[in-house]
């Protein structure tokens, strides 16, 4: 069972071991990015399983896995889209960039976010519904 939700941001020295992810409305931060990005992640929220909530990769490296590990490069402009897999209140927020989907309450309901990988290190994201994280 693998519960621990991570983005992890490289330096540079680590760039080339980095393995990038691309698959397929929220608040957007300060540390929001105007440009393309250069990286893409899509995850789905799921209740019932175990853990109890999860997010699930939609597309590339990531297809299936639940709670994937979200690996960027330092100073990466990144995008992650969040779509709601149940009629449930969800968001997904990343409280190390300041960034959330906002709330999600419809089924295939669309959330997501950019920001810049702006520092190094290991970061969580969670649902912030209690119960959820």
């Amino acid at each position: 069972m693998f519960t621990k939700k991570q983005l992890t941001v490289f330096g540079a020295f680590l760039a080339l071991l980095a393995l990038l992810f691309s698959p397929v409305m929220g608040e957007q931060s300060t540390a929001f990015a105007q440009e393309t990005p250069d990286v893409e992640f899509t995850l789905r929220t799921v209740i019932g399983g175990d853990p109890v909530m999860a997010f699930v990769g939609v597309g590339g490296d990531i297809d299936g896995i639940v709670n994937p590990e979200l690996r960027v490069v330092l100073g990466q402009t990144v995008k992650i889209t969040v779509i709601n897999g149940d009629p449930v209140l969800h968001d997904m927020i990343i409280d190390a960039f300041d960034v959330t989907t906002g709330e999600l309450v419809d089924a295939e309901q669309v959330g997501e976010f950019v920001f810049v990988a702006s520092e190094v290190g290991t970061f969580t994201y969670n649902c912030s519904v209690p119960g959820h994280k």
